[in-house]
């Protein structure tokens, strides 16, 4: 009886829209991912990174790869770190996130703003790092 009553109080269909939700979003965060390797693969060779270019597909060695590419210090990847602090972390990640696009858009010949494309909902990440790494 416990199954039925969990059927019929419509718990089950709730809990099926937040499945497929869960599901669709984490194909589009898969699709970032692996649009942004690529694209981080492609702007190490045009911006001449020392740095390995398969570390575009690690976690936390991607990060390194983007100072790099921008033609930061390489500790300056901890500055992605500083949305763990409470509050106004997130937003100081994000700036720099921008800033660090900016200056690889910049090292390709492409103009920085490009980099404020991503702050575009849902379709942004995609037409800003694809400018800058395939972009005329």
């Amino acid at each position: 009886m416990l199954g039925a009553d969990y059927a019929s109080s419509g718990a089950g269909g709730i809990m099926g829209i937040f499945m497929a939700y869960f599901v669709v979003l984490l194909l589009f965060a898969l699709a970032i991912y692996i649009f942004t390797a690529v694209a981080l693969m492609v702007l190490a060779d045009k911006t001449h990174s020392k740095t390995p270019k398969w570390f575009a597909w690690i976690p936390v060695l991607n990060l390194v790869l983007m100072v790099d590419e921008a033609g930061l210090p390489i500790w300056t990847f901890l500055l992605f770190f500083l949305g763990i602090i409470p509050l106004v972390g997130g937003l100081l990640a994000l700036i720099f996130e921008l800033y660090v696009w900016w200056k690889i858009a910049e090292r390709v010949g492409k103009p920085g703003w490009y980099s404020l494309l991503s702050l575009i909902p849902l379709i942004g990440p995609f037409i800003s790092i694809g400018l800058i790494a395939w972009g005329k």
